[in-house]
């Protein structure tokens, strides 16, 4: 490596099989170091880490060159006592040291022969246990520290240059997403926020350079949005390739009607297209609609197609590109001139209660305090299997409600994951009502559902392509959590549901009062949530109530149970010790169940069990593509449907009325 080159270096520890140390990039100088994973590392949303173990004294290590001199080092710490920190220009005579602590936090000079420590500055500041993100930054002689994205401490940088490294005494720790960034004249905390993500100014998508050699993961295959915290990626995007989004009504100047036209503006000129027409564009456009814009670029003939499949009914119109799009074009226009709220679990509000399992928040991958996520674990007991977070919003008018989740999967599993994972939005009146409707995203299953009360008013369902399947067969080492955007949007009477920007489902459903209340529920063995945001032309939050008895009573609850079913007596006794509450749905009554299940059940009646082959017609909501299941009848009437291939299974209530919790142990 020639002494000219940068400082760039990073490791997000995202790699296993290594027992001691951290690797070739790494140089261990005190302690033990080692990548460790979770306990459960295909539940996690950040399976791996280092972990530092001081011992009795100190535990270091440094990466870099003993040139490098200009840059920022950053990382994410878990604390729990002790001390932590950072070490920058290493270099012979000495080097810096930021470390928090025992209540204090310090920028010392540490002599590199004696290691005595002398202090340039320090400040009195209480670290509470958790994740924290420290970054320790020198340019032109001048050091400064950072402490989740607010600068602590500064002075004089006395060695000229050198390596950068983590530290830690005291307690071990757990350390993630190190990074070394050349400042470039960059002002440090610009810096920071550029990398880490501060809105507005946030980095939407970042590939990583396959010359960063330092890179667990030296791939330009992998793309990430630090904004969502998502994988967009895992193989190269064939070209051309085709992107959709949804443009949604602005200010109310945008209006889906029969001749609406989209103008996409130019360098020497603009042009306009209707329904089925296609233009040649060539370098840099923008796409106009009413006061918003839009940049992409394209290459070669570039192709927009309006649909106008639901024009009719008022609905939105997805519009497509073929080409090569520039990142920006990942930007969606939301609703504007509404109130808008966005909850991205960085010191989450308290109005978000967890009904089942543990949550907490948890650290990104790319260092960001702002864009953490929250993550929710069941125990290993049958009595806690099930994880579900609620929280409720007053929506008045239309609306749009997304929110980025997670399923974790393993490298060696498909895409088609064997961790059911469930999103739902679960819409009320606010006095209490039974609530008109319901969407649940299946991101196991690739179903979505809403339901109109005690009826199904509309599904669909998404699958993922066999060449996607095999690209993901082929990495085994890794774990990889795989990230979706959901959302819901109300227009008058009609609801939409989409995955990615990608519409699945939307119904009209007649009687929708102005003023709705909107429940999210989450359930899964392990999940997370990244990201939620709320736009409607109105909104305020409602204290969250525990419902009550009879409250649950008038509702009906859908049983998603996790558990690979190791033969039938093992079924049958979990289901006689305890009935997994998973997702909230709001009809007085059951679902509606086909008549050739119905008869099945009957049946089955008497039996310990009874093995049935679907009829593709007759699929029960929740499920879509089974080539057969388990019908398991139970004593209150209900039916469990288990899927054996994937481990999963579905509680249909077939009784006539309504669910009384009082009926679970």
């Amino acid at each position: 490596m020639q002494k000219n080159t940068p400082p760039v270096f990073g490791d997000d520890f995202m790699r296993s099989g290594i027992r001691d140390g951290l690797g070739a990039q790494w140089k261990v100088v005190s302690g033990t170091f080692a990548v460790a994973g979770e306990a459960q590392a295909e539940r996690a949303a950040s399976p791996f880490h280092a972990v530092a173990k001081p011992g009795d004294g100190e535990a270091a290590a440094r990466a870099g060159r003993w040139y490098w001199n200009d840059y920022l080092v950053a990382a994410s710490f878990e604390y729990s006592g002790g001390v932590i920190g950072l070490d920058a220009y290493v270099h012979s005579s000495g080097f810096l040291r930021f470390s928090a602590g025992n209540g204090r936090v310090v920028l010392s000079l540490v002599d590199a022969a004696t290691g005595k420590l002398r202090e340039l500055a320090a400040k009195d500041v209480q670290l509470v246990p958790g994740w924290h993100q420290l970054a320790l930054a020198v340019k032109k002689g001048r050091a400064t520290a950072f402490l989740d994205l607010s600068a602590m401490l500064e002075a004089e940088a006395l060695p000229p240059c050198g390596t950068a490294g983590v530290y830690a005494s005291g307690n071990s720790v757990r350390i993630d997403d190190v990074v070394v960034l050349p400042l470039d004249g960059a002002v440090p905390l610009d810096a920071l926020k550029a990398w880490w993500g501060a809105p507005p100014v946030v980095r939407p998508l970042f590939e990583r350079d396959p010359a960063m050699q330092g890179w667990s993961r030296s791939s330009s295959i992998f793309r990430y949005d630090r904004r969502t915290n998502t994988v967009a990626s895992i193989m190269p995007l064939p070209a051309p390739y085709s992107v959709s989004f949804t443009l949604p009504r602005v200010d109310g100047q945008l209006d889906v009607s029969a001749g609406e036209v989209f103008h996409i503006r130019r360098a020497g000129g603009s042009i306009s297209l209707n329904e089925g027409e296609s233009a040649e564009a060539k370098g840099e456009c923008v796409l106009e609609v009413g006061d918003k814009s839009l940049k992409f670029s394209v290459a070669g003939r570039e192709l927009l197609a309006r649909q106008r499949s639901d024009a009719a009914a008022g609905g939105p119109v997805p519009v497509v590109f073929s080409g090569q799009l520039a990142s920006s074009l990942l930007s969606s226009l939301s609703i504007s001139g509404t109130d808008v709220r966005q909850f991205t679990f960085y010191r989450a509000p308290a109005l978000f209660q967890p009904l089942s399992g543990n949550w907490a928040e948890s650290s990104l991958w790319a260092c960001s305090p702002q864009y953490s996520w929250l993550q929710g674990r069941s125990g290993f007991t049958e009595a806690s299997r099930v994880a579900a977070l609620r929280y409720r919003e007053l929506l008045n008018g239309d609306f749009h409600i997304r929110a980025v989740v997670a399923v974790p999967m393993a490298g060696d599993q498909t895409p088609y994951y064997e961790f059911p994972t469930n999103f739902g939005v679960m819409l009320s009146h606010p006095s209490g009502e039974a609530a008109p409707v319901t969407c649940i995203y299946g991101l196991c299953d690739m179903v979505s559902v809403i339901a109109d009360g005690p009826k199904i008013a509309a599904s669909g369902s998404y699958r993922t392509s066999p060449f996607v399947r095999r690209k993901f067969s082929l990495v085994k080492e890794y774990v990889h959590t795989t990230w979706f955007d959901v959302e819901l949007t109300r227009k008058g009477g009609l609801v939409t549901m989409k995955r990615d920007g990608r519409s699945l489902a939307s119904a009209r459903l007649a009687g929708l009062p102005p003023v709705l209340e909107a429940s999210f529920l989450v359930a899964d063995n392990g999940v997370a949530i990244s990201r939620l945001e709320v736009a409607a032309e109105k909104l305020s939050a409602q204290a969250y109530r525990s419902p009550t008895l009879s409250e649950s009573a008038r509702r009906l609850y859908i049983d998603l149970v996790y558990r690979d079913f190791p033969d039938r007596a093992e079924t049958q006794r979990l289901l006689a010790e305890r009935a997994a509450v998973n997702m909230l749905a709001p009809a007085a009554r059951t679902l509606p169940v086909s008549a050739a299940a119905d008869k099945a059940f009957r049946e089955a009646a008497g039996r310990r069990y009874f093995k049935w082959t679907w009829d593709e017609a007759h699929l029960p909501a929740g499920f879509s593509g089974f080539d057969g299941v388990e019908l398991f009848p139970r004593e209150d009437g209900s039916l469990l449907v288990v899927n054996r291939h994937q481990g999963g299974g579905m509680l249909l209530p077939l009784a006539r009325e309504p669910f009384d919790l009082r009926d679970y142990p």
